[in-house]
């Protein structure tokens, strides 16, 4: 298997090593990438919140854009030496990295995203990261249905130094990084949130969840429009009507409080937020334990 590389990331004077080791998921943290050969967009990444999903853990919210086109959302959390990320369409996590391993290990071998995929290390070293010397693991992952495959490069206690899908055009080589504050690198003079604006509606997955008192369902809107936000028991009755009119750009937060439109308590239960706007419909699954 022969796997070509590259590394393209600004160097800085020597710093003092970040204490959390690995992959740092800490709210607020950003990473800036660039393509690697000729800069022609931005790529931006920022942790936003922490949040425990149906299986009871916690995962931490990344949002990623790319310039003003479409939004990624990911969620992942770190246990030891593996990271996981969580599928909210398939309602399972997955295992991501593992820093334990070594050049040619497995790392996993899973069924993300409904295909067959394998994790292998594709190098283990030793390189030089915003002016300190740091351990680097290159993990080539490869789809069983496709001959495609994508290699991402993390660095310890950086995150995603490099990612390269040979399907695609992009090589994204990291640039700059604020990790708990402190800035590495290059960061592009932006209003970070206005760069993470999204194109298009994005349904964020509730926060709590589970719950015992409320949450809130959060709908990124990127224009004008008239949305209604329903809840629905599993059987698909309707329990309450949180919202009906007209929105403006921005985000929308809509708290529910396990209440019906009666104003009484309902159950201890799964269930359904159903948001409709005049072009989509969005549809969430939440817990309520009183």
């Amino acid at each position: 298997m022969k796997i070509t590389y590259l590394t393209c990331l600004t160097f800085l004077s020597t710093v003092s090593v970040f204490p959390q080791g690995y992959y740092p998921l800490e709210i607020g943290n950003v990473w800036q990438y660039n393509d690697c050969f000729d800069k022609s967009y931005l790529y931006t990444t920022r942790a936003y919140y922490d949040t425990t999903m149906p299986n009871g853990k916690s995962y931490t919210f990344l949002l990623s854009k790319r310039d003003t086109n479409t939004i990624y959302a990911q969620y992942f959390r770190q246990e030891g030496t593996k990271v996981f990320t969580y599928s909210v369409y398939e309602e399972k996590e997955f295992l991501w990295f593992d820093f334990s391993k070594t050049t040619n290990d497995t790392v996993s071998y899973n069924n993300y995203g409904g295909d067959s995929t394998i994790i292998l290390v594709a190098y283990d070293r030793m390189v030089e990261v915003f002016g300190v010397i740091r351990r680097q693991w290159g993990f080539y992952e490869k789809s069983l249905s496709s001959s495609g495959y994508i290699l991402r490069e993390v660095t310890d206690s950086i995150g995603n130094t490099y990612l390269n899908y040979e399907a695609s055009p992009y090589d994204d080589c990291l640039s700059g990084a604020i990790i708990n504050g402190i800035q590495y690198g290059t960061i592009t003079n932006v209003e970070l949130n206005k760069l993470l604006e999204p194109n298009n509606f994005v349904l964020y997955p509730n926060y709590p969840n589970p719950f015992n008192s409320s949450t809130i369902i959060s709908i990124s809107v990127p224009k004008e429009d008239n949305i209604t936000v329903k809840v629905f028991d599993i059987l698909g009755r309707e329990i309450t009507n949180l919202f009906k009119g007209r929105t403006q750009k921005g985000l929308l937060r809509i708290v529910w409080d396990g209440k019906d439109d009666k104003k009484r308590d309902v159950g201890s239960g799964i269930y359904l937020y159903r948001i409709e706007t005049n072009h989509q419909i969005f549809t969430g699954k939440m817990i309520l334990m009183q």
